[in-house]
């Protein structure tokens, strides 16, 4: 294998080696991919003996920069998650609780339906850490399905997640209360 086919081979591992740590950041993973960091270290080494023109070395080196800048970010994204500055996202959402399908409520948003609206907005978003946590996505659920009832004078809200050019967004339908015909 040519040297430049090797480098191209290395620049598609650095790039799904910051996918696959965005994923298990984002809890899509249930272990960071280390191994594929150690390999990818290794396939870095291997090159910087093969490199022979001063072009190879610097694109060599452009390459084991980003790696190295990669290696240092998650690392650190992995303590403060550990930490609790930077909440991982909650794991998969239990049997029945489908944030496409959508859930109703009445009164309280339930627990395990927060969490599992807020996995299917932040899940899959290529592992792009939420701006806001749980608790707060909880409590802004709680907030919203309130704000609409007082506003359309709705007995219930239906939220459900719902992919809109490319992005999950959240729904919220106000179901109104089913109205007798009098004139029969």
């Amino acid at each position: 294998m040519e040297f430049q086919d090797r480098l191209n081979l290395v620049e598609r591992k650095l790039r799904t080696l910051q996918i696959d740590y965005e994923r298990f950041l984002a809890g899509a993973l249930v272990t960071p991919p280390e191994e594929a960091e150690l390999e990818l270290a290794h396939a870095v080494r291997d090159l910087r003996v093969l490199s022979r023109s001063a072009a190879d070395g610097f694109r060599l080196s452009a390459i084991e920069a980003r790696f190295n800048s990669y290696r240092e970010l998650f690392k650190k994204r992995l303590r403060e998650s550990e930490i609790g500055l930077r909440p991982r996202l909650p794991a998969e959402p239990g049997a029945g609780h489908d944030p496409h399908e959508g859930v109703t409520v009445s009164r309280r948003v339930d627990d395990d339906w927060a969490a599992a609206l807020f996995q299917g907005l932040y899940g899959g978003r290529g592992g792009r850490a939420p701006a806001i946590d749980l608790d707060s996505f909880h409590s802004y659920l709680e907030r919203q399905v309130e704000t609409l009832r007082e506003r359309t004078g709705c007995t219930s809200v239906r939220l459900r997640v719902v992919e809109s050019d490319g992005k999950m967004k959240l729904r919220a339908k106000p179901i109104r209360p089913e109205r007798t015909d009098r004139r029969a």
